[in-house]
């Protein structure tokens, strides 16, 4: 028998017990984090609403338990767990210890963390804000904290409070008392991105919450109410679709044809360039990071000045492209708009894209 027909019938369909326990310990997970009630593009699968929604995609009978957008996460999430890199891990452990549950479940709790990293990006960084404003608050002794993790570690689930009542203040009235708050207004624009500084202006404005009558109140709360007003005042993420980078790509084909042989490499190049910038990246915020990163790369660069301040030119007229949403402008467009000719927007478009490939 051929070697990978061999290899392929020895292979074992997955366990059905085994994808039960990680579907178990998944959804567990996803409850903890209010995730399980949340959109489900925010975990990168934005065909579904929901995720008990089906479409009739899965007929298998051992998966009609699941929902076929949970399903999707599920299957993804074995992989990460049980494929590739991480199997020898689990095996190395194995000769620890006879239990390692404890390392999978951490490993599904990694999974999460990436996925909410990459694809809701802003409400990652508004709950690691919030907790780490919490904590303060906490370690300032103006608010109590019960029901930590077993780490001591502040969750969805903790209940916070200032006196030993045990009325909840719900989301709705935690969102309107941070909308009358001045100082929230002034720094939740800030809450989107990685930005440590706010911390300490975050920490009085949980602590004004007390003041305002918000005594009692879990954490999972809070940070809805944050998320939410955070959410209604940033921009929905800017990208230049794959469409319009076809577009552009064919009608830089088109003008190659008429210019210099070598251009057409350089419209690739450039078209290329532009995916990196638009698509690498999942909300505005972190493209933002990317921009400066690329411009700080660029004055570090051992070039003449005045080559560095022509990369900076041609950046500016990507972002402005994608601040606008824009067409892109081609190569020849751009040489009419600086003054100078296709070759030295050739030139400066191959640096950027090596800048871009070192940076990501």
């Amino acid at each position: 028998m051929p070697k990978f027909t061999q290899y392929i019938n020895q292979v074992k369909i997955v366990p059905p017990e085994l994808l039960d326990a990680v579907a178990k310990a998944l959804r567990a997970e996803m409850k903890k984090r209010g995730l399980w009630t949340a959109p489900p593009a925010w975990l990168g699968y934005e065909e579904w609403n929901r995720w008990n929604e089906s479409n009739g995609k899965y007929k298998d009978e051992a998966l009609k338990k699941y929902s076929d957008a949970f399903i999707n996460l599920l299957f993804e999430c074995y992989e990460y767990l049980f494929l590739g890199q991480r199997l020898p891990h689990l095996q190395n452990a194995m000769k620890q210890s006879q239990n390692i549950d404890g390392l999978v479940v951490r490993n599904i709790k990694q999974f999460i963390t990436e996925k909410q990293r990459k694809h809701d990006p802003l409400g990652y960084n508004v709950a690691h804000h919030a907790r780490d404003a919490v904590q303060c608050a906490i370690d300032k002794g103006i608010i109590k904290a019960s029901g930590l993790t077993h780490k001591g570690k502040v969750y969805n689930r903790t209940l916070l409070s200032s006196t030993n009542s045990t009325t909840l203040s719900k989301q709705e009235r935690i969102f309107e008392v941070l909308h009358d708050n001045q100082k929230w207004k002034e720094i939740r624009h800030k809450l989107a991105g990685k930005s440590e500084k706010v911390q300490e202006l975050l920490c009085e404005i949980v602590c004004q919450l007390i003041e305002s009558g918000v005594n009692c109140f879990r954490f999972e709360n809070l940070v809805n109410a944050m998320k939410e007003d955070v959410r209604a005042i940033n921009p929905e993420p800017k990208y230049i679709s794959i469409d319009k980078v076809t577009e552009i790509r064919k009608e830089d084909i088109e003008i190659a044809a008429r210019e210099p042989a070598n251009d057409a490499y350089a419209n690739d190049a450039y078209a290329q360039l532009i995916v990196r910038l638009d698509t690498s990246y999942e909300d505005y915020h972190n493209y933002c990071d990317l921009r400066d990163k690329i411009r700080e790369a660029i004055d570090k660069l051992p070039l003449q000045e005045k080559f560095r301040k022509r990369l900076h030119q041609i950046l500016m007229e990507f972002e402005n492209a994608i601040e606008t949403e824009t067409k892109i402008p081609s190569q020849t467009e751009l040489s009419r708009r600086l003054g100078v000719s296709i070759g030295t927007i050739n030139k400066g478009i191959k640096e950027l894209r090596k800048l871009v490939k070192k940076i990501i």
